[in-house]
């Protein structure tokens, strides 16, 4: 027992002795500080110019609500809007979803836009029932949460005034008590 203690003990201070032992122990936390501040920072940064994107709207009824609330909360250091809503020519009347999907794909692959939001028809249903029924946004460059993220709060927020709206709910004193929680 006492050679293997012995060797142990030779192997920690040999070790211990060398400058790479060293320069690891203080590099390792500073990579690690840098592989989760760095992300966050590059996430965190401000727009330099307007980002376009690209719309299916298949209720025809979403565009301009939605462009209103991206306008009245994100803008650009200069104050002009950060998102602009651009409805994409596609046939939503007479033709299945699946096949306005596959169009508005094409005209992402033919460099119309980088990406592009597809609501469903049954979105503008009370209620929603299938994974059909789901906002999409689809595209070539569909990685940035922060644009994900406000997208789906748009989508949500025009959802929902709509569906107060409906049921008869003034939204000035809902959106009222909704601030005060």
């Amino acid at each position: 027992m006492n050679k293997i203690v012995a060797i142990a003990r030779w192997e920690y201070l040999d070790k211990v002795r060398k400058k790479s032992f060293w320069i690891g122990i203080m590099l390792t936390p500073l990579i690690w500080v840098l592989l989760g501040v760095v992300p966050t920072l590059l996430a965190n940064k401000e727009d330099e110019h307007a980002i376009t994107i690209g719309i299916v709207d298949m209720t025809d009824s979403l565009v301009v609500p939605m462009q209103a609330f991206l306008d009245g909360k994100f803008h650009l250091k200069n104050g002009t809007p950060n998102y602009h809503l651009l409805e994409l020519p596609v046939d939503t009347h007479h033709q299945p979803a699946d096949t306005v999907r596959a169009h508005a794909d094409s005209l992402v692959t033919h460099g119309l836009t980088e990406s592009y939001l597809f609501i469903p028809p049954s979105l503008d249903r009370a209620s929603l029932s299938s994974k059909s029924d789901s906002v999409e946004f689809r595209g070539s460059a569909v990685s940035n949460m922060k644009v994900n993220e406000r997208l789906e709060r748009a989508v949500h927020a025009v959802m929902l005034d709509r569906r107060l709206r409906r049921s008869g709910v003034d939204i000035a004193r809902f959106h009222e008590a909704e601030h005060e929680v």
